[in-house]
Order: C-alpha cells, then structure tokens, then sequence
C-alpha cells in the first residue's frame, strides 16, 4: 500500500510539472538547503508585467498550477537555487484577481500568490458628453402609454393606462426628475404608399404630451417605438423590394414628426426606433447572417439622421437618440457605427439595462434576490456587483471617453412583494445608478404604470395624478441618492457594503 502511494505521489509531481515544469536540465548539485521563496507574494498592477522569485532548495522544484493569465517561466537548479519568472497579462476587469501556485521540492511543499490590481477606469471626461448626459437629470419613461396598440393600432389607453395630463408631468418634475422618454407607436396611423401620411389627431396628441412635459420643465424624448409590425429588421436585413417599402415608410415618418416639432428646441429629442431585432433578443440569426441585420440597423440610424437633419428648423442641431441591435450594451458597443453628421456631438447611444433578465423582468420566480449577499439560488449566478460595472466601464470607454454621450433608455427592476425582496429592489437601483452616476451614463425607468408585483410590473408612479405607486417613493428616492449625491464618502464600494444581510 505504502508503494503504491509513492507512485500515486510521484505520478502527481510528475503530472503537476507539466503545467509548469522546472526546466529539465538537472544540472547543480543537492545543496542541503531547506525550501525557501525570496517572497511569498507577487502584486501586479492592472498592467501586468513581469518579477522574478528566487528559490533555494535542495533539489529540483516544481511550481504546480495552471492561470490562464499568468506563465511562469524557470531557469536550471543551480547551486541551490532556482529564478522562476511570472509573466502576468494586463487585467482589464474592473475586479482584482489571484491565483495561489503550489511549490514543490521534495516532501516540502510552499505556497505562493500571484495579485494584480482591478482595472481602473479614467475619470469621466468633463467633455460636451458629459454635460449633455447631466443635462438629462433623471429620467423616467412614460410606458404602455402612447405606444400601446391592440389589433395593429395605437392608442394610448389600449393597455390599461389612463389619458397623462399636465399634472402628470408636473408631479414628475417636483418628484426630482428631469427628463421624460415619450415611447410612441405609429402603427395604425400611417397612410397609404407613396406618401405615408400620418393621422393628425394621433400626431397632435403626441405633440401635446410632448408640450406638457416642455411647461413642466422637462427634456423629453419620442421615439419609433412598437412599429415592427412594418419596420422588419430580417426584410431589411435580406434587401430587395421589401427593403425598399420599409425605408420609404421610415423616412416619410420622420420627416413628417421632424417637420411637426421643427421650431422646439433642445428641450425635445428624437430616438430613431426602439429594441429592434428578429424576435430572440440578440440570440437568433443576427449569430449567423454574416452581420446583415447590424448593417441594417447601421443603415437605419444613418437615414433617420439625414431625414431629420434635412427637415431644417432646430432639427439641423437637434440632440438625436441612436440605438444598438436590441439595445444590448454588448452588441451595441460591438456592431453600432454611429452615422455621419452634419454637426458636432448631436447624436447620444440609446442603450436599455434589466440585467440580470431572470431577476430585473421578474422572468425567473426563484430569482428574488440579487447581489453578492444573495442567498444562492434566490439569485441569478452569473450576474452580480461585477457584471455591472463592467457593462458601464465598457461603454464609458468605447462611447463617453470619445466624446460620444450615451444613456440608458429605458432601465428597471421589478416591484416585489415582500420587505427583503424590496430590500434587494432598492439595492439593485442603487448600485445600479451609482454606477452609472460614476461612468457619466444617464438613467430612465422604465414605468409601466402596473400596480402588481412581479413578471414586467413596473410601475411606479400614477400616468394620470402622478402620484407614488406601492413603495415606489423608497424606490425613487433610492435613484436620485445614487444620482446626485456628490458627497465623496458616498462610493460603489460603499453601497455594496450597505446590500442586505
């Protein structure tokens, strides 16, 4: 029994040095000495570099273990001693890392612990970007209102809501809000080819909630919201006759809203369309059309700002809203190319944020808790504090550091039933908004105006009174700490220490 241990262990060493063997030259003779490391940690900066240990020993060493982002490299045992060289590759996470090598000599046995420092972001850049996005203040959506639509028509009470009027908008402006996203649904109210005119009474009423958010005070932006019905992205993608009908009738759409609101100034923004893609959310043939649908979506963009610039007035200099495939962060970051325009530093990233879907949506019952203090299985595995902060460091250095604005169009987490399900709801907007605030990202809620819990209840305030709905004042007053707190104290890492226990 005893020999055959030995050849288990022998065999282990052997297998062990494979990942990173000592150097197989065996030159230098036994020197007695014990095992001893020149230190027993490494620490890299986020950069990655290189350091060398020295080790004494009697014999051969074997440095056991495998890291992904680190090579070691070993010179011969000479004369007692070993000078292994950790290589470590630049960490681009916004978390620290390690990694803890086993080395061995004989029956000794030491450990060792490779550390490198998170990735940390520059300082957001006092740029026209930034200003653009504090401009925006927080945002609010007003949702399931004007882009209702049953049986192929829009109509702004088809899903429940009551008509919004100017108190609605007023009582967002003193609930602390500074913006509000006007989702609105063409469809039904668009003419006949050629000309595709639009119904007036529909485009007025537009026109009028838009004016009653300018007297409340607010920025608002509208949009091309559940218009897919006609506005296909798989015809798009695939060209032809098809193609071509469906451009025709997106130009003569916005040409006509861009020709309504020419005389309104900064106070109002257009976004081109809403969460365009072929029904599974970034998961379906945009993997393998060989880019088509991101062209067209490329394309899209592109000609809603020629049609909207065209239109003259205060559309040539308009603030215009410019979305991703789906609005994914990742996907939008990958495969958006913003258009060519006529002026500086107009166009603004639309992205959308309910990550994780399983929790934020509500779409996964078991999912009622969210963060590093969740309890396991109450929460989605793969997504926490980490994914997070990697999603805004992501678009902060691909659009905010190149001067490109960016908010997030439309945000969320679903009202819950019990005191430590809200508990986590309120910690999920609060991490969620402070990273924001820290990456120069700005905020919308998307409000539904549902007064249930659970799957897509996102309702938080009253559409017709705006008045608090459930314990949505906690809630909000939640978003404008993490938004406008400027108190140095007040951190990320602060708020991840306050989750609940």
């Amino acid at each position: 029994m005893r020999k055959m241990y030995k050849l288990l262990l022998s065999w282990a060493l052997l297998s062990a040095a494979a990942c990173n063997p000592a150097p197989d030259d065996n030159s230098g003779s036994s020197s007695g000495e014990p095992l001893t490391l020149s230190a027993d940690s490494f620490l890299f900066e986020s950069e990655g570099g290189e350091k060398t240990l020295e080790i004494k020993s009697s014999q051969k060493v074997y440095i056991v273990g495998n890291c992904s982002w680190c090579k070691v490299s070993s010179s011969a045992f000479a004369g007692g001693k070993t000078s292994s060289r950790f290589t470590v590759d630049p960490n681009e996470d916004v978390q620290s890392r390690s990694f803890v090598y086993s080395i061995v000599c004989g029956d000794e046995k030491k450990s060792f612990t490779i550390e490198q420092k998170a990735y940390e972001p520059g300082p957001v850049q006092d740029n026209e970007a930034l200003a653009t996005v504090r401009s925006l203040g927080l945002g609010w959506n007003l949702g399931n209102q004007l882009d209702a639509i049953n049986n192929g028509v829009s109509s702004e009470t088809a899903w429940g809501n009551p008509l919004c009027t100017q108190t609605t908008f007023k009582s967002l402006k003193n609930k602390g809000f500074g913006s509000v996203r006007i989702p609105v649904t063409w469809s039904g109210h668009i003419g006949e080819a050629p000309d595709y005119i639009l119904d007036q009474a529909w485009l007025a009423r537009v026109a009028e909630v838009a004016g009653c958010a300018k007297t409340a005070g607010l920025k608002a932006i509208i949009n091309l919201h559940h218009d897919t019905g006609w506005l296909d992205i798989l015809k798009l993608s695939k060209g032809g006759e098809a193609k071509e009908q469906i451009l025709a009738c997106y130009k003569a759409v916005w040409a006509q809203i861009a020709e309504c609101f020419k005389n309104e100034g900064d106070w109002l923004i257009f976004e081109a369309f809403n969460e365009l893609h072929d029904g599974s959310w970034g998961y379906g043939s945009n993997l393998s059309d060989g880019g088509a649908q991101y062209r067209a979506i490329n394309e899209l963009n592109q000609l809603f700002v020629n049609t909207v610039r065209a239109a003259g007035g205060e559309n040539a200099k308009r603030f215009l809203g410019i979305p991703g495939y789906c609005t994914n962060a990742e996907l939008t970051v990958k495969y958006l190319e913003l258009p060519q325009d006529i002026v500086e530093h107009r166009l603004m990233v639309a992205i959308h944020y309910y990550d994780p879907s399983g929790y934020a949506l509500g779409q996964n019952e078991a999912y009622t808790e969210w963060g590093h203090s969740g309890a396991s299985g109450k929460k989605d595995p793969y997504h926490d504090e980490k994914s997070v902060v990697n999603t805004f460091d992501m678009v902060k250095r691909a659009f905010l550091d190149k001067n490109v604005p960016v908010y997030f169009g439309e945000t969320g987490c679903v009202n819950r039933s019990d005191t430590r399900q809200r508990a986590f709801q309120k910690y999920w907007f609060e991490y969620v908004y402070k990273a924001a605030a820290d990456y120069g990202v700005a905020m919308f809620l998307w409000d539904n105006g549902a007064k249930s819990t659970g799957l897509e209840s996102f309702g938080y305030l009253d559409h017709a009174s705006g008045d608090y709905i459930n314990n949505s004042k906690e809630v909000i007053d939640v978003m404008k700490k993490a938004t406008f707190t400027r108190d140095s104290s007040y951190t990320l890492d602060s708020v991840y220490s306050s989750a609940p226990k």
